[in-house]
């Protein structure tokens, strides 16, 4: 049974008593119930009070409000639909994580995002303890699903003009002189 409120002091002149819609005297009792004033009559509105106080408090909360309590207690389908909501945004969070760590590792991105899905964490303390796979022949290497990201360079002066070129440029992007490449291209030619 719910608690039935506390004696607050007496009510105020002009309230009506909860359970007989008459008005109450100063002498009356006053209840604090929810947070709620709930004036009373001594005696039988009391009693009939004490024997139901949920049934009565109802009369108090408005009807169609927006922020009203609620009248029963939540329910366990209630709960499991939260606990599964929090499971599918673990998911997505962890599977965008799998996929971001995979991209910087050399793994495919896909399969590693639905296993962060699943599994949440366990897919990226897996995927973590994994070795970085052999990036070095690439972009002949790529697992598939990857693309490759192009590295930047530090720039190498033209022995002409002296303005920073790409390593792999064959002509000076200032004044045309030929360069010599110092590493290969790591984009293809169409």
């Amino acid at each position: 049974m719910a608690q039935a409120g506390e004696e607050s002091g007496a009510p105020r002149p002009g309230e009506i008593c909860l359970a007989c819609d008459q008005p109450v005297q100063g002498t009356d009792l006053l209840l604090i119930h929810r947070g709620r004033r709930v004036p009373l009559h001594r005696g039988a509105c009391f009693d009939a009070w004490s024997r139901n106080p949920d049934a009565m408090f109802a009369a108090l909360q408005p009807r169609g409000a927006l922020f009203q309590e609620p009248e029963e207690s939540m329910s366990p389908l209630r709960d499991a639909w939260f606990a599964f909501g929090a499971y599918v945004l673990l998911g997505l969070i962890f599977g965008a994580a799998c996929a971001y760590t995979a991209v910087g590792r050399g793994h495919a991105p896909v399969r590693w995002f639905f296993a962060g899905l699943a599994v949440n964490a366990v897919a990226l303390a897996i995927l973590l303890a994994r070795p970085r796979a052999d990036l070095s022949n690439l972009p002949a290497g790529v697992p598939p699903g990857l693309r490759k990201v192009p590295t930047t360079r530090a720039g190498v002066p033209c022995p002409k003009c002296g303005s920073l070129n790409h390593p792999a440029a064959r002509r000076c992007s200032s004044c045309g002189a030929a360069l010599q490449p110092s590493v290969a291209a790591e984009t293809a030619r169409v």
